[in-house]
């Protein structure tokens, strides 16, 4: 860490023989937000296939393990010549695949064997299985969709410890809000077939090896108009002499440099100027409220029978910042995609009876339902199952049992069978549910904030900031 208590945040991945590094290219921060999406080829000895064209979904043998480190950043200069740079290790974490299923194989069925899912490997669908126990698909699977397919986790830096991505926690849970921490989402794969392929824009790495880094980009963007609003600083200390702000964020072109000069007061507010552009054009929304003095405007020329409060141009205190707009992709793998939790519409398809249910899925095969009566949610909890391979699911309301496809990445049931329990020979009735649809998650940066003398160095003082905002926000690493 460096001595104004930032990182140039870099990181490196070794996977057996294949290291790769990537230099810090972001602007200082203690909660970076990378978006890279990363390949490493390597080779391993496997089970060979039962029949040529069908890959390998779940492996007999463990895959090596992933080992991540954060790493700081620093020119390093010998009697004032760069001298290249130099990495020091802030923290390490490290990835181990693990097993998902336990099954028999032999002539007898005599011995048991666990395998270790590749990705798009789904527990519930039917695999032809190798003679060492490794399964494959049954037929050609479609093009691997690694935004969708992939599984982020919390790797914490301070230890070896992981916790999952829970939306329904704002992303982490609150013992961990506080941890040094990496979100990663990272497994194996022998597909080679793609979906939107790995080498959209530049490759931003430097190494050779068949190793690529490629922003992430995925099938939908959100966009964020963020304002800041610098009021004034408090408690400083009284030797401050010719210091800068800097405040820095996303947006490209270094930090924002506002001059603060030399304190005659241990606070300061950022004052509005006369020759400043803007406050004049306000002064006509503030004219049925208020009078601004600006000490320029002869006495002579205003009204000094007004009743309204008069304000002085020097007591306008503060200053906004207004950056470009900040787009951020939307991951699928970070939203609850399969089915939507929350509230639902059940809408009849003969009549036009409707009424509204809670759905509670936590992402296994459990689902719990409750429903809506006059505005108030039941208390009655009713089960359900979700197939999450097939993406069926069914649950139960007093008599009648529902089932039916979800579709639209989690959000839509448009066919759903509603049977009476009671009565069996009585004709199903039809609905179709629609969900109530909430602000996906996303992946927000930072605000880094430094007061420091750009003449000879000296930091009086750092702060990182997270960005509040009202979608989903969670921080790559602290």
């Amino acid at each position: 860490m460096d001595d104004d208590g930032l990182v140039d945040p870099s990181y490196s991945i070794q996977v057996k023989d294949q290291t790769l590094l990537y230099p810090s290219g972001i602007m200082k921060s203690l909660s970076p937000s990378f978006m890279h999406r990363i390949r490493i080829p390597i080779e391993m000895e496997v089970e060979a296939e039962p029949t040529v064209g069908l890959p390998m979904m779940a492996s007999t043998i463990p895959f090596p393990p992933i080992i991540v480190k954060i790493l700081d950043r620093d020119e390093r200069k010998v009697l004032g010549v760069d001298a290249g740079d130099t990495f020091e290790e802030v923290g390490r974490m490290v990835i181990k695949p693990s097993a998902a299923r336990t099954h028999c194989v032999g002539r007898n069925g005599e011995q048991r064997v666990e395998v270790y899912p590749l990705l798009g490997y789904l527990h519930e669908e039917d695999y032809v299985l190798g003679d060492q126990g490794s399964l494959f698909a049954s037929k050609m699977p479609a093009e691997l969709d690694l935004n969708r397919h992939h599984v982020a986790k919390w790797y914490a830096l301070d230890k070896a410890a992981q916790a999952p991505f829970d939306t329904s926690t704002g992303g982490e849970e609150d013992s961990w809000q506080k941890r040094p921490r990496v979100l990663a989402a990272a497994n194996y794969s022998f597909q080679a077939n793609v979906l939107g392929g790995l080498t959209q824009g530049q490759n931003l790495a430097k190494n050779g090896a068949g190793i690529t880094i490629h922003q992430l980009q995925t099938h939908q963007s959100s966009s964020f108009k963020i304002d800041f609003c610098l009021l004034g600083l408090r408690n400083l200390p009284q030797t401050l002499v010719d210091c800068k702000l800097y405040v820095s964020s996303f947006w490209e072109g270094g930090a924002i440099e506002l001059h603060i000069g030399s304190l005659l007061s241990q606070n300061f507010n950022f004052m509005v100027e006369d020759s400043c552009e803007g406050w004049q054009e306000k002064l006509a929304q503030w004219k049925p409220l208020l009078r601004i003095d600006d000490e320029q405007t002869p006495l002579h020329t205003q009204d000094a029978t007004s009743t309204l409060w008069t304000l002085k141009l020097k007591d306008l205190t503060g200053l906004k910042i207004q950056p470009p707009v900040y787009e951020v992709p939307v991951i699928p793998y970070l939203q609850q995609d399969k089915l939507k939790p929350g509230r639902w519409s059940l809408h009849e398809m003969d009549t036009e009876q409707q009424f509204d249910i809670l759905v509670r899925y936590e992402g296994t095969q459990t689902v719990e339902v409750q429903k809506f009566a006059n505005g108030q949610l039941e208390e009655v909890r009713h089960p359900g199952h979700f197939n999450s391979s097939k993406q069926i699911l069914r649950f139960t309301l007093e008599d009648t049992e529902w089932s039916g496809q979800v579709t639209s990445f989690g959000a839509a049931m448009p066919l759903l069978r509603v049977a009476d329990l009671k009565d069996m020979a009585r004709p199903s009735k039809f609905y179709s549910g629609t969900w109530h649809e909430e602000d996906p998650f996303v992946l927000l940066p930072s605000l880094t904030i430094q007061l420091k003398n750009p003449a000879t160095g000296a930091d009086h003082g750092t702060l990182t900031v997270p960005l509040p905002c009202r979608w989903g926000w969670a921080p790559v690493w602290k």
